[in-house]
């Protein structure tokens, strides 16, 4: 029922989103922006219990954009890992989220961008013989550069609402990305 209610809830910020801009205005870029950093999640329960720093990749399909304003969807594999008392501990987070960004013309080659993302979170806690998964709800905020026509780097703080196994996953991430 939870994994419902997520997925629903981003199949409507889908759909308002789509409503709100005609279709005749917006202009497609399928452009595909792998991404590549860290995640750094913010409470101390969490990274006495599954490491400080986190890896995380992941794949952006832009959908289209409208003037200095664009949507794209996001995918991506987070997870960390630590032993503590013999004994390996996961905890792994797959966000599918919706974003939307805004980039203002400024006239130089360097373009900051700034957006919020929202979406379902596929989240897995392991250690020992223990194992959970859960989706969560999440969102984000997040800021970029484009360093060159292909290079960005982009640094964000994601929400995931509520607690796993007693601990929160909410964090701070940096990532480098490259675009097709």
């Amino acid at each position: 029922m939870k994994k419902l209610a997520g997925l629903t809830m981003l199949a409507l910020l889908l759909a308002t989103t789509a409503l709100a801009v005609p279709a005749a205005e917006v202009v497609l870029v399928t452009s595909t922006t792998l991404h590549a950093g860290v995640y750094q999640p913010t409470v101390d329960d969490t990274r006495d219990s599954f490491g400080s720093t986190w890896w995380d990749v992941g794949i952006r399909y832009k959908l289209g954009e409208k003037g200095f304003a664009s949507a794209a969807v996001d995918l991506s594999w987070i997870q960390g890992e630590k032993t503590v008392d013999d004994v390996e501990q996961k905890a792994r987070m797959i966000p599918l989220t919706y974003r939307y960004m805004i980039t203002p013309e400024t006239g130089s080659r360097t373009k900051l961008s700034y957006g919020l993302g929202a979406g379902a979170y596929f989240c897995k806690m392991e250690g020992g013989d223990e194992s959970d998964s859960e989706t969560k709800f999440g969102a984000d905020v997040r800021f970029a550069v484009d360093i060159s026509e292909k290079l960005n780097v982009g640094v964000g703080y994601t929400w995931v609402f509520g607690k796993m196994q007693g601990f929160k996953l909410s964090g701070l991430d940096v990532a480098l990305g490259y675009t097709f």
